[in-house]
């Protein structure tokens, strides 16, 4: 699995959560019987950043914890390229 991570707060919990992230997500995978050969994003961001993403991807104007942007590609067959799974946002104040 490659996880990328971005901390658009600059609060570093990529040094904190990074590996604990890391071996939910990991599990997770294993739990759904799912390749291990995927992508996952994860963005840190804070209360404001989130309820924006969420007014305009989900016509909803208020804060959530997190939000997901699956990209589910089913069929995904392109050799030697790892399957993206998608994005998810996390908002550090919640």
């Amino acid at each position: 699995m490659e996880l990328a991570i971005n901390d658009q707060q600059r609060q570093y919990a990529t040094a904190a959560l990074g590996p604990l992230l890391a071996r939910v997500l990991q599990e997770g995978l294993r739990q759904l019987d799912v390749d291990d050969d995927v992508e996952i994003c994860v963005t840190f961001i804070d209360d404001e950043g989130i309820r924006q993403l969420n007014r305009e991807y989900r016509s909803l104007d208020k804060v959530t914890d997190v939000l997901s942007f699956p990209q589910d590609e089913e069929d995904w067959d392109v050799p030697d390229v790892t399957r993206p799974l998608g994005d998810i946002i996390l908002s550090l104040q919640r």
